[in-house]
């Protein structure tokens, strides 16, 4: 049986390492694809009978239902749209954007697909290419839930774990960019306290034992979980074991020991900076959490940080 024939010819604009992986791994389960990219070698590396190598965005757009994009950013799709003038080409068809965008930028383009007549839904990828070629990778998507729902084989081929966020145009990108910030954090924070380590002599594998262990035992989670109760009661106030008061205090032996050892400490800086906000305005006996309300107001009326 050719798989090719149940399912609906797909374009793809954008054919870098993320959109080529999107391509091989729905090669991989029998479409018949339409690609195009700038550097014509890239697409050309995807040469296959089930492949067709576009000259332009149009060509790919005409020969499709449904038009995934992927490529540097929301600049980058808005110069094909306007150079190639696609939105006519588009209107009654499928418009995928997989490309990484803020929440703004993702409001701004449901607004240019409603205008133009495009069934829109926005998607993040949460994983890696190779994640994605092997069909084992989290991608989440917000828009028209009808959209969704009609596409979801497709987007299951995409790469293998789809999951609706909301209708709320830019939801997804926000998910992303929390997904983002929670990452690029806890690097830096084990990469610091490697360096920590390293600078006095310290075997950086008891610190990565320690904090693997600290990990599997559960009791991170347990603490998000309690910081997201408090954030949704508002209240930061439950007998902590340690308030923040104790954690600024502790904070400061930490910048004493990178000063002391040459290591780089800026991160630490911002998270004194948000300790002293939060105790400004009176949250120093309350938990860690309340960091949280500096976070969302980072400036109130009258305050100095």
């Amino acid at each position: 049986m050719n798989l090719s024939t149940c399912k609906p010819p797909i374009g793809a604009i954008g054919i870098g390492s993320m959109g080529g992986a999107i391509v091989t791994s729905l090669l991989s389960t029998g479409y018949k694809l339409s690609i195009w990219n700038r550097t014509q070698s890239k697409a050309r590396t995807f040469a296959d009978d089930n492949v067709q190598i576009c000259s332009s965005p149009g060509e790919v757009i005409e020969k499709s239902d449904v038009l995934i994009i992927c490529v540097t950013n929301h600049e980058a799709t808005l110069s094909l749209l306007d150079e190639f003038k696609l939105a006519p080409l588009l209107a009654d068809k499928t418009l995928l954007q997989l490309t990484t965008v803020t929440s703004a930028e993702s409001i701004i383009m449901n607004e240019f697909a409603q205008y133009h007549g495009i069934s829109y839904l926005e998607g993040q990828i949460l994983d890696y290419p190779d994640s994605v070629r092997e069909q084992n990778a989290t991608t989440i998507w917000s828009g028209n839930k009808r959209i969704f729902q009609d596409h979801l084989t497709l987007l299951k081929d995409i790469g293998g774990n789809p999951i609706f966020i909301s209708e709320a145009p830019g939801s997804a990108a926000a998910l992303d960019k929390a997904v983002l910030a929670f990452g690029l954090g806890v690097y830096t924070a084990f990469l610091q306290g490697m360096a920590i380590c390293r600078s006095s002599g310290v075997p950086t594998e008891i610190f990565l034992n320690r904090e693997l262990s600290y990990v599997n035992s559960g009791l991170l989670g347990e603490d998000f979980e309690r910081f997201q109760k408090m954030i949704e009661s508002q209240n930061f106030y439950d007998g902590p074991e340690a308030s923040l008061d104790v954690w600024a205090q502790s904070l400061e032996t930490v910048i004493e020991q990178c000063r002391s050892t040459g290591i780089a400490m800026d991160n630490l800086d911002a998270i004194r900076s948000f300790m002293k906000a939060a105790k400004n305005r009176g949250y120093g006996q309350h938990d860690y959490a309340a960091i949280f309300e500096v976070l969302m107001s980072p400036k109130e009326k009258n305050e100095k940080i």
